[in-house]
């Protein structure tokens, strides 16, 4: 078991929970706030937020089953 990919996969788990709740509340502030000026702004570093969220979450998920597993050895 590689402990340093182990560690490094549940911090990037870690991003994507702490991005996973973020994006979702800004989204949900910019739609109460239609008319506000910075709406598109807002809406669109939510959006943002929730793609770093899936990147994170795949890489941590990835990582971890690295770490696990092992590498994954190419046939030549």
């Amino acid at each position: 078991m590689n402990k340093v990919k182990l560690a490094k996969g549940i911090k990037n788990l870690v991003w994507s929970i702490f991005f996973g709740f973020s994006g979702p509340i800004l989204c949900f502030q910019a739609f109460k706030n239609i008319n506000h000026p910075f709406f598109w702004y807002v809406l669109i570093l939510s959006i943002v937020l929730m793609l770093i969220s899936i990147y994170f979450g795949y890489n941590g998920i990835r990582n971890i089953t690295i770490s696990l597993l092992g590498e994954k050895e190419k046939n030549r």
